[in-house]
């Protein structure tokens, strides 16, 4: 055994002190443990720390400042890594299930085709904004410089778009 080695070990980490108490630190993993796994979870960990160092000196209540920053890192990587899959794939995969029974089937493209007509009445940019977000996979950033709208506008309008095409669908499903 190397006895150097040992007394490495056993140093107690005092040469530089943490960023935030142990306890904090253990409370703010197991919160973000929630949305990201371990490894993602002590990564937003470190960056909500960094973050807190950097603007400790105006921050009124820092454990609940932790919680929310390190809360909207975990969605925002949530966010970048979440992959859509694209309209045409899931038609396909859905229409080629060879277990469904034939009136599913059928069911299931009458669907589609009401979607279709649903699409078809939309405006043009509401329909290129779709198109973007779902064939794309665009940030509501690069919608907006694409079509000259503002960041705040592109997320109303897709959400407006989507409830309204959300409440078609839902009042046709009630009418057969």
């Amino acid at each position: 055994m190397n006895p150097s080695a040992d007394a490495q070990e056993e140093l107690p980490e005092t040469e530089s002190p943490p960023a935030l108490p142990r306890d904090w630190r253990l409370r703010l993993h197991r919160y973000t443990c929630r949305y990201l796994d371990s490894t993602g979870a002590e990564d937003v960990v470190q960056e909500s720390t960094i973050r807190y160092e950097r603007e400790k000196d105006i921050i009124r209540h820092p454990l609940a400042w932790l919680h929310r920053t390190a809360r909207n890192l975990a969605l925002n990587e949530i966010r970048k890594n979440r992959q859509t899959v694209p309209f045409d794939e899931t038609i396909r995969e859905k229409t080629e299930d060879q277990g469904s029974q034939p009136y599913e089937n059928l069911e299931r493209l009458e669907k589609l085709e009401h979607l279709d007509t649903l699409l078809a009445d939309l405006d043009d940019r509401e329909r290129e904004l779709l198109r973007l977000k779902f064939e794309e996979g665009a940030s509501y950033k690069e919608m907006g410089d694409r079509m000259n709208l503002s960041t705040s506008n592109v997320g109303f309008l897709l959400c407006r778009t989507i409830k309204r095409l959300q409440s078609q669908v839902q009042t046709a499903g009630g009418q057969r």
